[in-house]
């Protein structure tokens, strides 16, 4: 969905209006994106430490 925003709005031809909408809505969408990546690598650093842990008190 973002990329198509970002294609609408590259291939021009809107209105004034219909570009800061657009804008507005891919600004929205890339913030969504930030936030889910953001989890997900709080998620992933998490899982790591946690078989980082695991593995290094079974090694001893």
């Amino acid at each position: 969905m973002l990329e198509e925003t970002v294609e609408k709005l590259e291939d021009g031809g809107l209105t004034l209006n219909e570009t800061t909408d657009m804008y507005e809505q891919g600004m929205k969408l890339s913030q969504i994106c930030t936030n889910i990546l953001k989890s997900t690598e709080v998620k992933i650093t998490e899982i790591q430490t946690k078989y980082s842990d695991e593995m290094s008190s079974s090694d001893q």
